[in-house]
């Protein structure tokens, strides 16, 4: 990806955690999904097992290369298939809750904002940008954003 519309992906915010799901490959042979045969970048992943917490300390001392080929914001499902509903699937239960607009065990809402911000997605995954910012991006950007955006990554 050139660094011009890498800039402009953080410019907008999609290249940051939770934006949305980056599928890519690690330079690493130390294996973690790092280059291996169960990387990540096979097809028919399933990105809704939670993360391992990190080790103690201050990390491993390595260097580590990522090259990013494919950024899903939300909009379709890991197969390119447009659905609305598809930032639903994309991310992690950070809080360990399954948030619904009922809940009250949640953080406080800014004054005014409805209790519908808070609903989760599939099994608790906590993706506010899947689904309180990505219909503004493809509201402004238009409903095509997403292929323009993987096609600017090629």
């Amino acid at each position: 990806m050139k660094l011009s519309n890498g800039l402009g992906l953080a410019g907008l915010g999609l290249v940051v955690v939770g934006a949305g799901t980056v599928v890519a490959c690690s330079s690493s042979s130390s294996g973690g999904g790092g280059g291996t045969a169960s990387d990540q970048c096979s097809a028919g992943i399933t990105c809704t097992v939670q993360p391992a917490a990190p080790a103690s300390g201050s990390g491993t001392g390595k260097t580590h290369n990522y090259a990013m080929r494919k950024l899903y914001l939300g909009d379709t499902d890991r197969s390119g298939v447009s659905n609305s509903s598809a930032w639903k699937d994309y991310g992690y239960n950070l809080d360990g809750l399954v948030t619904t607009k009922t809940s009250s065990d949640v953080c406080n809402l800014a004054a005014g904002a409805s209790k519908t911000t808070q609903v989760d997605g599939t099994g608790g995954i906590d993706n506010s940008f899947g689904e309180n910012i990505l219909p503004i991006v493809i509201t402004t950007a238009g409903s095509d954003a997403g292929s323009r955006i993987n096609q600017s990554i090629e």
